[in-house]
C-alpha cells in the first residue's frame, strides 16, 4: 500500500494525513509510529529533495 499526500494539496495536507494514520488500528501501527521518516530525490545526485517517505511493512507513506 502507498498513500501519497502532495506538499501543495490544501484539502488534506501531509501533515493531517500523518495524524490520521497514528489513529488507526492497525498491526504495524507501533512499527509505523517508530519508522525514520527518510527523504528521497529523483535522481541521486540531486541536491533538491523530492519528497519523504515512512515504511511500515508493506506500507509506505
Amino acid at each position: 500500500v502507498l498513500m501519497y499526500s502532495g506538499q501543495l494539496d490544501v484539502i488534506v495536507a501531509a501533515s493531517l494525513t500523518e495524524r490520521f494514520l497514528l489513529t488507526v488500528p492497525w498491526s504495524k501501527v507501533e512499527d509505523y509510529k517508530n519508522a525514520e521518516r527518510k527523504y528521497w530525490k529523483v535522481r541521486p545526485s540531486d541536491t533538491e529533495v523530492a519528497g519523504y517517505v515512512r515504511q511500515a511493512g508493506e506500507f509506505y507513506q
